[in-house]
């Protein structure tokens, strides 16, 4: 089992350099490809043409952002899908406990009556 997580975590960063690799080969291959990119901070628009810098760095750049959205992304869907279960499950105890409540006076008439119906047991 350790063995087969660790090729599986092996496998993801290869992919992950791969894919940065390639992303920093195409920017710098063909600078004008992603001329219609475009971010906006607070009114400010860069494109992604007008960024200029060493291709390594871009590669480092690239490769923490893809490692850090591989552990934040697991997390953001997890954990809201943990509370969901969890809020579930109250909701479903607090149903059983009302069920319980209401059919009480039920559950102890018919166990009154099966005491009352069933045959008497011998004497031993």
């Amino acid at each position: 089992m350790k063995n087969w997580w660790r090729g599986l975590a092996f496998a993801i960063v290869v992919t992950v350099l791969i894919g940065a690799a390639v992303a920093v080969l195409l920017a710098n291959a063909l600078p004008d490809a992603l001329g219609q990119a475009v971010i906006s901070i607070d009114g400010d628009r860069v494109t992604f043409s007008e960024l200029h810098g060493h291709p390594l760095v871009g590669f480092a750049v690239g490769t923490a952002v893809a490692l850090v959205a591989l552990v934040l992304v697991p997390i953001v869907v997890c954990v809201p899908l943990l509370a969901v279960a969890l809020a579930l499950a109250v909701a479903v105890l607090a149903l059983a406990g009302t069920a319980a409540l209401v059919l009480s006076p039920l559950l102890i008439l018919g166990w009154i009556v099966w005491r009352l119906a069933r045959p008497a047991r011998p004497a031993t």
